[in-house]
């Protein structure tokens, strides 16, 4: 039932914009989780008192 959602959304922007399907790759909502579970963590922190200062880990 959620891929048919997201067909049904996919294909109401297309056709509401006129844009032509560009696939955002496999790893797209990974991305988009990690941003949300990212926001959402700094957010409780801050809530509880707390600086956050986020720094990536080098590779």
């Amino acid at each position: 039932m959620a891929i048919a959602h997201k067909l049904l959304i996919a294909a109401f922007h297309m056709l509401s914009t006129g844009e032509a399907f560009r696939d955002l790759g496999e790893s797209y909502l990974d991305q988009v989780a990690r941003k949300r579970s990212t926001a959402r963590l700094v957010q409780r922190l801050s809530n509880l008192g707390y600086d956050v200062m986020l720094v990536p880990k080098a590779a």
